[in-house]
């Protein structure tokens, strides 16, 4: 192959891309990947060399800023939503700002939070995203909503003029665009649903399954010990769903005869025995399952013992899917059976979580911008619900956030001419 051309700006950018990323590790091991990816691709904007164009993230800003998909093929718009962010933080942060950000070990919207707070600021994430979210369809330097990096500002994606009824889906931590442009007043009456799942599918049984949760450079652990002393033979059977990035990230199902001293990794129905990229400590959970699985494990070499049982799901520091859910589980040869449904102090949790069917709690904000750019933001309560008169052309934004899941928010929105 040819050689590197190292003087040519692309080249360049992917080097100062690359090299943020290596302090930023060295500083904060496990921030979440958006922020990482933003900021290296902000560094090599500061220096003028090439990087991802925005108009991936413009001209779909319904794209989840902090939600990636697994495959990297369709991440574009959001390395470019990232990108665009971190170039606003920048102008309203500096030089200054920023490094405190990226030592701070907190991650997130947490940890941005946390530096506002050290940098004696009154802002929050919750704020200053909301603000992007505006400038990113105002970009007006008369107001407080604009910045240097947006080469051109958003299109709403529908625009209304009579009464209108739309159902209607958004990422977390996406937008959607609307334009109002009534010929007389009109009542817009808007209700988004009050919770979320966090996974696409609900529990096998009940209402309760073991969730592996998510995020980025995490190993969540389930354990449970087993006696298998007074039996001949043993078969571990469990439900299983994942979503785990493919090769990077990985579920194990680990057995200890030794009091937990040593682990051996089981080789489970559809646990995978590839490993091409080096990252698997054995058979293990990664890619997709798209639907409840049957899984089974030979216990039987570990009869006459007592024995810990472990699930294990371990995550790199990158793109962090749905994660791994677990429920049914038996060993028939003890008569047992657990549906996770009850409380049982045996289960020992480190990371894993009791996921239920009703979700998570919803929220969205609402923002209308009139005739005059004159903002008004409308956080909803519990009730998701807002009516709003409108006898101009004006903008309504909707923005949605719900805690753990990447699931879409769901929402109507109803327009009606006044009489």
């Amino acid at each position: 192959s040819e050689p590197a051309d190292l003087t040519d700006s692309s080249y360049l950018g992917t080097l100062t891309h690359e090299l943020q990323h290596l302090l930023h590790w060295h500083l904060d091991k496990n921030e979440e990947a958006w922020i990482q990816e933003g900021l290296s691709e902000l560094a090599a904007r500061k220096l003028n060399y090439q990087a991802l164009p925005f108009s991936t993230f413009l001209n779909n800003p319904q794209v989840s800023i902090t939600n990636w998909p697994s495959s990297p093929g369709k991440s574009l718009p959001n390395y470019a939503a990232a990108s665009l962010f971190a170039g606003y933080l920048y102008e309203s942060l500096q030089t200054s700002g920023i490094a405190t950000l990226v030592s701070n070990p907190l991650n997130g919207p947490e940890g941005i939070d946390s530096t506002l707070k050290l940098l004696g600021s009154d802002q929050t994430f919750e704020k200053i995203f909301q603000d992007w979210l505006i400038a990113n369809y105002l970009n007006d330097p008369s107001t407080q909503y604009s910045y240097s990096y947006l080469p051109y500002v958003i299109k709403p994606q529908v625009s209304i003029t009579a009464s209108k009824e739309i159902s209607g889906s958004i990422q977390q931590r996406g937008a959607w665009y609307a334009k109002l442009e009534p010929e007389g007043e009109i009542e817009v009456t808007f209700e988004g649903a009050k919770a979320t799942a966090i996974l696409p599918v609900l529990p096998h049984s009940g209402e309760k399954c073991w969730w592996s949760n998510r995020g980025n450079s995490i190993n969540s652990q389930l354990t449970r010990t087993f006696d298998l002393s007074d039996i001949k033979t043993a078969t571990l059977n469990f439900k299983s769903w994942w979503d785990i990035e493919n090769e990077w990230d990985h579920g194990y199902v680990t057995v200890s005869n030794d009091q937990g001293q040593s682990w051996e990794v089981q080789k489970a129905t559809r646990s995978s025995i590839k490993n091409p990229l080096g990252t698997a400590l054995g058979p293990s959970y990664t890619g997709q399952s798209k639907k409840w699985r049957n899984e089974s494990i030979d216990l039987s070499p570990y009869v006459g013992n007592t024995i810990m049982l472990r699930f294990e799901y371990i995550t790199d520091e990158s793109i962090s899917t749905s994660g791994w859910c677990i429920d049914d589980l038996n060993i028939s040869e003890l008569d047992f059976f657990d549906n996770f449904e009850e409380p049982d102090e045996n289960w020992i949790s480190d990371g894993f979580v009791k996921m239920t069917s009703r979700g998570v709690r919803q929220s969205f904000t609402l923002i209308y911008i009139d005739s005059k750019n004159n903002v008004s933001k409308f956080p909803l309560n519990t009730s998701n619900k807002l009516s709003l008169s409108v006898n101009q052309p004006s903008t309504l934004i909707i923005t949605a956030s719900a805690p753990k899941t990447s699931e879409y928010a769901h929402f109507n929105l109803s327009v009606k001419s006044k009489p």
